[in-house]
């Protein structure tokens, strides 16, 4: 005898999506100079509520100069994305969230609007 099958058994729930990759940034600062202090508040108010898809490593360039040679940065503020590649700098004037937002925007991250 055909037992019916219990759907409720064997339904499976919807597929997860793939989480998306996670986006390492280095953030290279000198903390003394008012345009990385600006830059970094800045930073931080458009990664605000992204803590999950952004990791950001902050080295200031006055405690650990070699770091900054090592990656070539000469200019501060320097936000560096190490992933997903290819490797990308933007260096500058980062006081306007838009560059930022394109910045993180060109390595695949999406903002509520």
């Amino acid at each position: 005898m055909i037992k019916p099958m219990d759907h409720r058994a064997t339904t499976t729930s919807p597929p997860v999506p793939p989480k998306a990759p996670l986006i390492r940034l280095r953030f290279f600062v000198a903390y003394s100079a008012p345009s990385s202090r600006t830059a970094l508040a800045t930073l931080e108010s458009v990664l605000d509520g992204l803590a999950d898809r952004v990791e950001v490593e902050v080295i200031d360039v006055m405690q650990s100069p070699e770091r900054a040679l090592d990656e070539g940065i000469l200019v501060t503020p320097a936000l560096v994305r190490l992933s997903p590649g290819p490797k990308r700098v933007l260096i500058g004037d980062l006081r306007g969230e838009s560059a930022l937002r394109r910045f993180l925007q060109d390595s695949g991250l999406t903002f509520d609007a």
